[in-house]
């Protein structure tokens, strides 16, 4: 790994030319209820993203706190989806101009606006720029086990008792009484530091396995593919918040459903004409009346 801050330029010159490969941690500011700090998605990011460099023997870029979406919570920031978008696509085409060919973004926040604003930033660069773009959430490398990403519950919990063990506190809230602001299963049933543990590894160890690959298909007509494939789901996530905007979260289908799954799989393993078709059935569950979507939209 090679902290891309600490490098002089001719030292950074020669790590371009043997492995031009930069990986990039995302977090926020948000409430992650009363047991967990406000910086969880970062401090999870930021691990993730160091051990994810240190396996590719990649460069690691400073922590970045800038991000959209977020809980109906206090201290949570709320940042303007077309700003932060638009400053990912000007930092991560800076990256391409200085020679950055693959560039993984790892986000360890990710609602609905976040994960649009991170793929379809990453697509408006690709456009542009000779480089290949993989943003990640935590659900994006793990639909092959039984471990779901969620907001403060289980999950997210599990990771920071692995990471930042000293900076959980399970006690916070009494066992009969409600933890206010989490999605998915209660923590205090069975997180544990060695799920996080085993969850971490599993998406650091499938992250590098695919950036390789991804360093192969570099220039090849395998790179207008991944492109092609990543398009479809930015379509997908679009798509999905003009529904929310339009009848409501209840009335839209959700994200989560089989085809996001498989599209998200064959995306990582390189399958994207499968991801391609997966793309296309989800966006089927949206039914005949879509008049109102308008993926041409930047925002």
């Amino acid at each position: 790994m090679h902290i891309l801050t600490e490098l002089r330029p001719h030292q950074l010159d020669a790590i371009i030319k043997e492995t031009p490969v930069l990986v990039q941690g995302i977090g926020t500011i948000e409430w992650h209820s009363y047991h967990l700090p406000i910086g969880l998605d970062g401090l999870v990011a930021e691990a993730i993203s160091t051990t994810i460099a240190k396996r590719a023997d990649a460069l690691l870029a400073p922590l970045s706190y800038a991000a959209t979406g977020g809980v109906p919570f206090p201290y949570t920031q709320h940042l303007p989806l077309n700003i932060i978008e638009d400053l990912y696509v000007a930092q991560w085409s800076a990256f391409a101009q200085m020679g950055i060919q693959i560039l993984v973004c790892f986000s360890g926040h990710f609602p609905l606006l976040q994960t649009l604003c991170l793929k379809r930033a990453a697509v408006r660069v690709m456009n542009e720029q000779p480089i290949t773009i993989w943003p990640i959430v935590e659900y994006d490398l793990s639909t092959d086990i039984d471990f779901f990403s969620d907001h403060a519950a289980y999950g997210e919990t599990s990771l920071l008792m692995h990471i930042r063990p000293e900076l959980v506190d399970m006690g916070a809230v009494s066992a009969a009484e409600k933890l206010d602001g989490i999605h998915g299963e209660d923590p205090r049933l069975r997180a544990s530091a060695a799920d996080g543990q085993r969850y971490m590894e599993h998406i650091c160890s499938r992250a590098a396995s695919t950036i390789l690959r991804l360093r192969q298909e570099y220039g090849t007509f395998k790179q207008q593919e991944w492109l092609q494939a990543l398009s479809a789901g930015v379509d997908v996530l679009a798509a999905t918040q003009q529904a929310r905007d339009r009848i409501g979260a209840k009335q839209t289908p959700a994200i989560f459903s089989d085809h996001w799954s498989a599209w998200c799989e064959a995306l990582a393993t390189g399958n994207y004409q499968e991801a391609l078709k997966h793309a296309a059935k989800h966006m089927g569950l949206f039914g005949s009346d879509i008049s109102y979507l308008n993926k041409s939209q930047p925002y």
